[in-house]
């Protein structure tokens, strides 16, 4: 009966253990995030969501201004499903972010806490880059290794 106590409580905290690692990543994530006009976002579903796609992109870059959209519809269309998106803006000032966020349907984060976001290190070699994480900040689709729209077509398979 001891040992059956001590195993259970070993059990337990280990549970425990992994739901708290589950839970600071999305909640992290949902400290640094601001709205469309550069504002903290102060409830978000983003602390419940089984899958966070950090989209790397700038106002500037033509090949993001294409795949923008893509992202944005593919969002409304699977935000119900567990998937949460935020911008990580390469712009040159929060003025050009709040814009270029004027056109997305999902939030960003905080221009001034980017740097230390620590989630610079799963951009690719450009933008547009998508990268997604699980709900732990594990990563489950690379968007260092392939280009936007093919993370975007993994992540569809993945939320089926």
């Amino acid at each position: 009966m001891k040992y059956l106590f001590i195993l259970l409580t070993i059990c337990f905290i280990n549970n425990a253990l992994a739901e708290k690692e589950l839970k600071s990543f999305r909640e992290e994530i949902a400290k640094i995030m601001v709205d469309k006009e550069g504002k903290k976002i102060t409830s978000s579903k983003i602390t419940k969501a089984k899958y966070i796609a950090v989209y790397y992109s700038a106002s500037w870059c033509g090949p993001c201004l294409k795949f923008t959209p893509k992202l944005t519809k593919f969002y409304s269309d699977n935000k119900s499903k567990g998937v949460e998106v935020v911008l990580l803006s390469f712009d040159k000032t929060q003025k050009k972010q709040n814009q270029y966020l004027g056109h997305m349907n999902f939030p960003g984060i905080d221009f001034s806490k980017r740097e230390t976001s620590g989630l610079f290190e799963y951009c690719g070699n450009g933008v547009p880059c998508l990268t997604v994480f699980d709900a732990s900040g594990k990563v489950i689709v690379d968007g260092r290794t392939m280009n936007a729209d093919q993370v975007l077509t993994k992540l569809g398979k993945l939320i089926k």
